[in-house]
């Protein structure tokens, strides 16, 4: 239908063609009928709502397995013992000392290089306790190993996620004063470090 066919057609049937004009009085109760009316609440835009839902829904599906294995999986149990076995052939302990298997929980959750980490705090424990009943060569074989291992460990940055794992900065300062305590043969933070971690 052309458009002024559509045009006429609405001013055919306009209801308020043959009413007659309101006067000035009547004009202003109207308009102050209308401003003193409440407006109309927004109507809910379930529309973008729905729409922001299955577009969730279908990244979720998508890459929700991913995200578990990827966040909440991580490494089992088993799989850091595999990971200690291998990480203990790298490390050297004292004479007489020996690895222990970790005590994991089965349902853990074991982000980060927790074998390597695991690995060190043992040999740590093992190097410190040497040095402390050690005699002179048995001690400097400790500090040198010691030297080592601070070598190895993973540094945890700040910012990292706690998940990243590693040594951050304290550790390391405490690690360091302890060492340094040994080189001057002061026996008492070895002795503290041992009762309060190994």
């Amino acid at each position: 239908m052309p458009a002024e066919a559509v045009l006429e057609l609405l001013r055919r049937n306009d209801p308020a063609r043959g009413l007659e004009p309101l006067d000035a009085a009547a004009r202003e109760r109207v308009r102050a009928a209308i401003v003193a009316a409440p407006l109309p609440r927004p109507r809910p835009r379930f529309g973008r709502a729905v729409l922001v839902a299955a577009v969730a829904a279908a990244v979720l599906a998508a890459g929700g397995w991913t995200l578990y294995k990827a966040v909440f999986a991580g490494p089992t149990a088993q799989d850091v013992r595999s990971d200690f076995a291998r990480v203990t052939r790298t490390i050297q302990l004292p004479p007489g000392a020996r690895w222990r298997v970790p005590n994991l929980d089965e349902q853990g959750v074991y982000p980060g290089p927790q074998a390597r980490i695991i690995a060190l705090l043992q040999a740590t424990c093992a190097w410190f306790a040497y040095w402390r009943t050690g005699d002179a060569g048995e001690r400097a074989s400790a500090l040198s190993a010691e030297t080592r291992i601070r070598g190895l460990m993973p540094v945890h940055r700040e910012g990292m996620s706690e998940d990243a794992g590693g040594f951050d900065a304290t550790s390391f300062q405490a690690y360091d004063a302890i060492v340094a305590a040994q080189r001057r043969g002061d026996p008492a933070p070895t002795a503290v470090y041992l009762r309060a971690n190994c």
